[in-house]
């Protein structure tokens, strides 16, 4: 049963023991793991094949804020896009106009 599982099943199961030497780190991860869903989110990116974990990486990293990503749908697939920036002065442009 075991012998069957790939590399990246795991890679996806590894944890970082290592941070267990830092306090700091533990009191982080203590806090984080009480955020609604955030550990079942964190288990869904760890569960998914490296290819695609790297593409989401890859993507949050490009995007110039990733509070800004619109996520959509699409034929059971999730779709990411990054949220037009809005030109600097934009905003102040919209409030003279007033």
């Amino acid at each position: 049963m075991f012998g069957d599982r790939s590399a990246e099943d795991a890679e996806a199961e590894t944890f970082p023991l290592g941070a267990l030497r830092d306090p700091a780190r533990v009191i982080e991860m203590a806090y984080l793991s009480q955020e609604p869903g955030l550990l079942e989110i964190i288990r869904a990116i760890a569960c998914l094949p490296g290819a695609t974990r790297a593409a989401l990486q890859a993507f949050l990293s490009a995007v110039p804020d990733p509070g800004q990503v619109s996520a959509a749908r699409h034929s059971g697939e999730l779709v990411l896009s990054p949220l037009p920036v809005a030109a600097p002065g934009a905003a102040a442009e919209g409030r003279r106009a007033d």
